[in-house]
C-alpha cells in the first residue's frame, strides 16, 4: 500500500543492515589490526550485504508495489484513489523510486549507527520501519485503516463487518497479496539469515522464527496497541501513553526488543559491551 510502503522499505533496508552486524565488526576489527588505525565508515561496508539489499527493493519490492498499484489501484491507496486516473504520473514514479530510495535510507543510517557503537540505536530503525507500517495499516489516519486493508474494493467500507475479511482473503486482492508473500518472504528472510549465520550459533531455522516474531507478532501487536491508546486518549495523548507503556515492557534495557537485539547481535549482555568500537569518520 502506497502509506505503508514508506514505512516498510525503511525497515527491510535496517533490517537487512543489522542482519550484516557481524560483517560490520569483523571488518573493522581486521582492518584496526592491518592498518592500526580505525577505519572510516566506508572502508567496513560490506558490500555482499548491501548489494543484497539493493537487488531484493528493486527486483522484488519495488515491482510488487507497482504491480498492486496497477491492477488495485484504489485498494493499493487505501481507497483514497479510485481508479488509476486519480493517480498523476508523478506520484506513480515518486512511489516507485521512494520503495528504493527508502531502503536505501534505511540501510545506510542503520549501518552508521553500527560503526558508530550504537547497536541498539540501530536496531530500533528496523523496529520504527515495520511499527509504522503496521500502525498504518491497523490505524490508518482515522482509525479505519484495517477495514480499508481487508477491503477489496472501497464499497465494501460502508458496511464493513469482520466477514469482509474473510470475503478478502479470497479476493483477487488477497489471492495476489499471498502469491507475491510466497515468493518475497522467503526471499528476504533467506537474504537476512545468510548474513547472520556465519556469526551467529543459532540455526537458521532459529534465527527465521526470531526474525519473524519480531517482524510479525510483536511489532502488530505494539500497532493495536498504539491504535487503542490513540482511540481511548486522542491522538497526542494515546502517542504518549503508548511511547511510555512500549518503554516500559519493551523497549528499556533488560526489556524484551532490547534482548532481542542483544541476542540477535550477539552483544550478550547489552548493557555491558554496547557494540563495536566506534570508528572514525
Amino acid at each position: 500500500m502506497v502509506q505503508v510502503d514508506v514505512f516498510w522499505s525503511y525497515g527491510i533496508g535496517a533490517g537487512m543492515a543489522v542482519a550484516s552486524a557481524g560483517f560490520l565488526r569483523e571488518g573493522a576489527s581486521r582492518y584496526l589490526q592491518r592498518h592500526r588505525r580505525p577505519p572510516s565508515i566506508t572502508t567496513v561496508l560490506h558490500e555482499r550485504s548491501y548489494r543484497d539489499a539493493i537487488t531484493f527493493l528493486a527486483i522484488f519490492f519495488a515491482p510488487s508495489g507497482i504491480f498492486l498499484l496497477t491492477a488495485f489501484p484504489s485498494w493499493e491507496t487505501m481507497h483514497v484513489a479510485r481508479g488509476l486516473s486519480d493517480l498523476p504520473a508523478w506520484l506513480v514514479t515518486l512511489f516507485a523510486l521512494t520503495n528504493i530510495t527508502q531502503g536505501i535510507a534505511g540501510y545506510k543510517i542503520t549501518e552508521a549507527l553500527l560503526a558508530r557503537g550504537r547497536p541498539y540505536l540501530a536496531y530500533l530503525q528496523w523496529v520504527v520501519g515495520y511499527l509504522g507500517m503496521f500502525f498504518i495499516l491497523v490505524h490508518g489516519w482515522d482509525g479505519t485503516g484495517y477495514m480499508r486493508f481487508f477491503s477489496a474494493r472501497p464499497g465494501q467500507l460502508a458496511d464493513w463487518s469482520w466477514a469482509s475479511a474473510g470475503a478478502w482473503m479470497v479476493s483477487d486482492v488477497g489471492l495476489s497479496l499471498g502469491a507475491i508473500g510466497l515468493v518475497f518472504i522467503p526471499a528476504l528472510l533467506a537474504l537476512m539469515v545468510r548474513n547472520l549465520r556465519p556469526h551467529h550459533s543459532a540455526s537458521a531455522a532459529t534465527l527465521v522464527v526470531s526474525i519473524l516474531g519480531m517482524n510479525v507478532v510483536v511489532m502488530p501487536l505494539m500497532a493495536v496497541l498504539a491504535s487503542l491508546c490513540v482511540r481511548a486518549l486522542g491522538p497526542l495523548g494515546g502517542l504518549l501513553a503508548f511511547a511510555a507503556g512500549a518503554w516500559l515492557l519493551l523497549l528499556r534495557p533488560g526489556a524484551l526488543l532490547h534482548r532481542h537485539c542483544s541476542y540477535l547481535m550477539g552483544l550478550e549482555p547489552l548493557t555491558a559491551v554496547e557494540g563495536p568500537r566506534p570508528v572514525a569518520t
